[in-house]
């Protein structure tokens, strides 16, 4: 018997699952998303298919209000002025943040599924995630850890390939003290290094790139771009189809969720499945009161620091070529954990450096603001909530300090504008220098629909299944329970093909969603 499932979402996650789901001959597919389809390879928009060139035009247009970005009571105890409202960059495209992003490809490492397995996702484990990253990448480092035959297009920038002040970067990493590793995507991989990128040459790899073409060939596959998904249809207590914004109606046997950490609690809203009071007070009819949808969320807070340069300074942008993964007590050693991303750039006449904090405490939430579609969600990062969290950026900001003040950086760095000697003389000016200068994240939001068991702190299970809602699945970086140490987009893959892989053997059993307990049997 053919079954209908409609994926909704063509992004990093959604690419995978729907590709996935189209190898089984007896299910129907069909593969939804709100932004335009990717034209061939050679027509594709140079800021689609290119590194280094800033994409415009393919995005949702999210932002987060001031007084929701940064925890109101680090403004009132530093005497600060929250900061602008910050973009909250969403990809809306076939690929979505995949197709717009840097490509960093940086795996989850062992630490992080450990943190997921405290917080009740024992089945997700450092052993049970490695086959499925191999299965994933066509990468040639070496090593039995990585994959020669996947779908994603890995690589890393040969030495002769850095700009100069990247490869003294990594020089001056050193001289302080901090590993320089060859392969950053290694096990419990820290300290300074090359970072492995999702890409061909100078092409994004992105999910689309790498999934899709082998399921377009097939006929039980089908892209519909330039579609919105308004809320699941919901009949007795489960999933029967998709409504989208014109008032279209799909039905399907099973629907799956991949609209991203912003998109899939907002759906999930709009179809009566979220918070009482919130769903009450925009006369949306409650299905299921799930207090957890649209909770839980966090992101990497990001710094970017200033410094003039010298003539002999490379002109290029470095798209992230190196990046030092560092922990807070210095050298990030794996006991330690890595809690500091600090990223070179080049923009213009100033070298930008990204310090970003990638084991936030902190957690913000997202909510719709009526029941149309076309109205953005409020997006609360709430950034240093968390009484833990901006002293430890700070601490990155006074490590990367460290590292351009280098000896081996000496010939490139011209001086420091941001933060500056007035702005960072001290520890709390540096404080109130990085509240009013943060530039907002990483990009990396999740957690706002968390997996778990049932309960009033969860939305879904283990393989992505909704708690009491029969067909209905939520396969996106909004289940992660929390935030990698890493940027998230091989994490969100990851997740994708575990999750899809579960959800097919449960369909050739028996009609339906799977229990997440037989998780346990992959």
């Amino acid at each position: 018997m053919t079954r209908r499932i409609v994926v909704c979402g063509a992004g990093s996650a959604g690419c995978v699952v729907a590709a996935r789901l189209s190898e089984d001959v007896d299910t129907e597919v069909v593969l939804l998303e709100a932004g335009p389809e990717l034209p061939p390879a050679g027509a594709t928009p140079t800021v689609i298919r290119e590194l280094g060139v800033r994409v415009d035009g393919y995005d949702w247009g999210y932002t987060a209000e001031p007084d929701a970005v940064v925890a109101p009571w680090v403004t009132s105890a530093l005497g600060v002025t929250p900061p602008d409202p910050h973009p909250v960059r969403r990809g809306k495209v076939v690929g979505g943040s995949g197709s717009v992003n840097a490509s960093n490809a940086l795996r989850p490492q062992p630490r992080d599924f450990h943190r997921w397995g405290e917080l009740g996702a024992t089945d997700w484990t450092w052993e049970t995630a490695l086959p499925y990253l191999v299965a994933m990448e066509r990468d040639d480092a070496p090593g039995d850890f990585h994959g020669r035959s996947g779908p994603l297009r890995m690589s890393r920038y040969r030495d002769e390939e850095l700009l100069n002040y990247n490869a003294a970067f990594l020089r001056s990493c050193a001289d302080l003290g901090h590993p320089v590793s060859t392969d950053l995507n290694a096990p419990d991989a820290s300290g300074a290094g090359v970072v492995p990128k999702n890409r061909d040459g100078d092409t994004r790899w992105s999910s689309a790139m790498g999934y899709l073409p082998q399921a377009r060939l097939r006929p039980n596959f089908r892209l519909r771009p330039d579609a919105t998904v308004d809320r699941v249809l919901l009949d007795g207590g489960r999933a029967a189809g998709v409504v989208l914004d014109s008032g279209e109606q799909i039905d399907a046997d099973v629907v799956v969720l991949a609209t991203g950490a912003l998109g899939s609690p907002a759906v999930l809203q709009r179809s009566g499945i979220g918070p009482r009071q919130l769903l009450e007070s925009l006369g949306i009819p409650v299905v299921l009161n799930a207090p957890a949808v649209g909770r839980n969320l966090s992101d990497h807070p990001m710094y970017y620091m200033g410094y003039s340069v010298t003539p002999q300074a490379s002109t290029i942008l470095s798209v992230g070529q190196v990046v030092l993964v560092s922990g807070l007590s210095g050298t990030g050693s794996p006991a330690a954990g890595a809690d500091i991303n600090i990223v070179p750039l080049k923009l213009g006449e100033m070298l930008t450096v990204a310090v970003g904090l990638t084991t936030p405490h902190s957690r913000g939430h997202v909510a719709i603001r009526s029941a149309d579609p076309a109205a953005p969600p409020r997006v609360a990062l709430n950034f240093f909530d968390s009484p833990q969290d901006l002293p430890r950026l700070v601490e990155g900001v006074t490590i990367a300090r460290r590292v351009l003040a280098g000896a081996a950086m000496a010939p490139f760095i011209a001086g420091e504008v941001l933060p500056g000697p007035a702005d960072g003389g001290d520890e709390v000016a540096l404080a109130r220098s990085v509240v009013r200068g943060l530039a907002g994240s990483y990009y990396h939001p999740v957690g706002t629909c968390r997996m778990g068991p049932a309960g009033p702190w969860s939305v879904v299970d283990r393989a992505g299944a909704v708690h009491e809602i029969d067909g209905l699945h939520v396969i996106d970086a909004s289940i992660m329970p929390a935030i990698p140490s890493q940027p998230t987009n091989m994490m969100t893959m990851l997740l994708a093909e575990r999750c899809v892989d579960v959800l097919r053997r449960g369909l050739r059993v028996h009609e339906g969603a799977l229990s997440g307990d037989a998780l346990s049997q992959s």
